[in-house]
């Protein structure tokens, strides 16, 4: 979308820069040819003024003519290509979202209709119970996961800001996530401030944004891996990371990795990921009119994943 406001935008500006040119030669040439063809050929001021003012309007109006028909047909051309580009991207999120939940409804539709036809022993019947739970579950997770990242595309969506220290924010939501980075024996780092640090924030959607990264660590790196989560507060700006000593990211996963169900790995398959983590996280950090960016090479870890927004 941005590409397209930004085509149309140059073609205005430059059919804008013809038309003005334009102009000014033609009435230059006109202004210096009329008392040279009055005297010289027409012996009359009136009769050259209203032949040739009349044919440089004629020639301006075909050149405004022209130009608006070749804006008409570059912007058309533009629309469709974004239009088509939409299609496609929506087309190919429907196909993934099917894709998804395919596979744990099969395993719900499999498991029940051995249920009921009592093909199941009464020791297997807890496991099957637990195994259709966790599938619905999951099912659940995607779906509500699907109802955040479209939420954020709704005009009429707005955050709900208030002041909120930004400092305790990521404290909490890295203390809940700290069973997991010893469970996989993951070395973290706290890189926060000692004092508060202030934000005018949505703070439950931006904690969403923050716990997502956290959760993208742990999930998308081996045991053992060195995790850094940091903030910093420079002149107004405030910036926070979450960096990692795990392998890289290649260079043309990097470009569609805030995309919706792009993983930088299998786990999107294996380990329950549903590849719309770092979307959400983009939406959520574009609402606060921030930025966020993978950053190689940052403190002596691998990579890192970067939000910046202003304070207020």
């Amino acid at each position: 979308m941005n590409n397209l406001k930004k085509n149309i935008i140059y073609q205005y500006m430059l059919v804008s820069t013809i038309l003005v040119i334009a102009s000014i030669y033609l009435w230059w040439g006109y202004e210096s040819i009329i008392p040279w063809i009055s005297v010289n050929i027409y012996g009359g001021e009136l009769t050259s003024e209203l032949l040739f003012g009349g044919l440089a309007w004629i020639i301006e109006i075909v050149l405004f003519t022209v130009c608006a028909y070749w804006f008409h047909s570059k912007v058309s051309k533009y629309i469709e290509q974004e239009t088509n580009k939409q299609i496609k991207k929506q087309n190919q999120l429907f196909a993934n979202i099917a894709h998804d939940l395919k596979s744990p409804m099969t395993v719900v539709i499999g498991l029940s209709r051995a249920l009921e036809e009592d093909v199941i022993t009464e020791d297997q019947k807890k496991q099957v119970a637990h195994t259709i739970t966790e599938k619905s579950k999951h099912m659940d997770k995607i779906i509500n996961l699907m109802f955040q990242y479209a939420k954020m595309d709704i005009a009429s969506y707005k955050l709900h800001k208030s002041e909120v220290d930004v400092v305790r924010l990521v404290k909490e939501f890295t203390a809940q996530r700290y069973h997991e980075f010893e469970n996989k024996k993951m070395d973290l780092d706290i890189v926060l401030p000692d004092n508060q640090v202030i934000a005018w924030i949505d703070r439950l959607e931006f904690s969403r944004a923050v716990d997502n990264l956290i959760t993208n660590s742990i999930r998308h790196n081996q045991p053992g891996t060195r995790i850094q989560i940091g903030l910093e507060d420079i002149d107004g700006n405030i910036k926070i990371w979450v960096a990692d000593s795990g392998d890289k990211i290649p260079k043309e996963i990097q470009t569609t990795i805030f995309d919706p169900f792009i993983c930088g790995d299998k786990s999107r398959n294996t380990e329950g990921g549903s590849g719309l983590g770092l979307a959400i996280t983009k939406k959520i950090v574009k609402k606060h009119n921030g930025k966020i960016s993978i950053v190689e090479n940052i403190n002596g870890y691998t990579k890192a994943f970067v939000i910046k927004i202003v304070k207020n």
